[in-house]
């Protein structure tokens, strides 16, 4: 079902995102990532959050507001870097999270790039 929650093995989801995902893991559990004030550290489990469009950046529920995009930037496609029209045009960003553990990871795609289980609902 398009926009439902799935489990999906990690080695199931598109490259591009898979990747993404485990570098923000990886920079987050090897004490390399930057992080909200409140330092989330993978040794205190809590939910944390990461995207696609801020590499490196990992922050607490409460600091959500330091990966929001604005403008151009929040209709650009985080695997081919192009800049969608608006839903307006039928041509919108499909955004989806991925979970590893604690880390959540967002992203946003075109419909060209959008991970393939959502393809196949079309």
């Amino acid at each position: 079902m398009p926009g439902a929650s799935q489990p999906t093995p990690l080695a199931d989801i598109d490259e591009w995102l898979r990747l993404g995902l485990l570098d923000s893991y990886c920079r987050w559990a090897g004490g390399t990532a930057r992080t909200c004030l409140h330092a989330p550290d993978p040794r205190r489990p809590q939910p944390v959050w990461s995207a696609a469009w801020k590499p490196g950046l990992i922050v607490c529920t409460a600091c959500l507001a330091l990966l929001r995009l604005r403008g151009e930037a929040d209709r650009r496609c985080d695997c081919c870097g192009r800049v969608c029209a608006g839903i307006e045009h039928n041509d919108g960003i499909y955004t989806m999270t991925v979970w590893l553990g604690a880390l959540a990871y967002q992203a946003g795609a075109c419909k060209d790039c959008r991970p393939g289980f959502d393809r196949a609902a079309q």
